[in-house]
């Protein structure tokens, strides 16, 4: 048993070495190129820097933002701040249009590791579904619908501001002699990375002191993706309201019951 496994392991990983691509750049530096790919269909490739003795630099140089232009997205403020978001949740920080980790000597293969991993997730939540925006387009129609059918006032695409920074919501319901609610409508594919951001979100906004009087919900889309039982578990542990699409007509009541 131990020799079949130590050969199937042999084999994937001596092809997985043949696939990888490796070039120096510089004296400091090297580019990795690895046999994974975007929802894109391009090769996911880093910088990999040595910044001193002990210390190194892990980089996609620009890739990701490079492969969005290329598929069609327009790189404003807002777009930026969500890449932002999901590099922090994966450990990853922005500088412009980079995506960088740092690590020590010790710890570089493992981070090279989890870098390629967050940069795939990072990417592919942009990449991977074109049909995001017309359903979020959707669910807010019916979010709207409700409220106004129920006469509960709110303002939409309203900036929250949270501990660390300001979050854009589809709804916010201001406090009339009860608690307000901030309302997400989310549609991601990746619908995993888009609990984790919304739960550091909900946390965010939490932590600001001028919040107490806040709520915060979530309304969420079935149709078009799939949300296991541990992203819904994740959402629900953060926000004080989550809803799938299909009960969007209980909005009213639930709110009600919140405030």
């Amino acid at each position: 048993m131990a020799n079949l496994l130590n050969s199937v392991l042999r084999e994937y990983l001596g092809t997985y070495r043949n696939l990888l691509a490796a070039e120096n750049i510089d004296e400091h530096s090297v580019t990795l190129s690895f046999p994974l790919h975007y929802a894109s269909n391009h090769r996911i490739e880093i910088n990999v820097t040595k910044a001193s003795a002990s210390q190194w630099i892990i980089s996609d140089s620009g890739r990701i933002m490079t492969e969005l232009r290329l598929s069609g997205y327009k790189i404003n403020q807002e777009l930026s701040e969500r890449l932002s978001e999901l590099a922090l949740a994966a450990g990853v920080r922005t500088i412009d249009d980079y995506l960088i980790m740092d690590s020590d000597s010790e710890h570089l293969g493992e981070k090279i590791q989890l870098f390629v991993e967050a940069a795939k997730t990072i990417g592919d939540v942009y990449f991977v579904h074109k049909e995001r925006p017309f359903r979020e387009r959707e669910l807010v129609r019916q979010v709207k619908s409700v409220l106004e059918e129920r006469g509960i006032p709110y303002q939409q695409n309203f900036k929250l501001g949270g501990e660390l920074e300001a979050h854009k919501f589809a709804f916010y319901l201001p406090p009339n002699g009860v608690p307000g609610t901030a309302l997400a409508v989310l549609s991601s594919q990746n619908t995993h990375t888009a609990a984790q951001v919304w739960a550091f979100r909900c946390d965010d906004v939490k932590r600001q002191p001028r919040n107490q009087r806040i709520r915060v919900g979530i309304v969420y889309d079935t149709e078009n993706a799939k949300w296991s039982e541990e992203s819904q578990n994740i959402l629900r542990s953060r926000a004080d309201l989550v809803l799938s699409d299909k009960q969007v007509s209980e909005l009213p009541g639930k709110l009600e019951i919140r405030h």
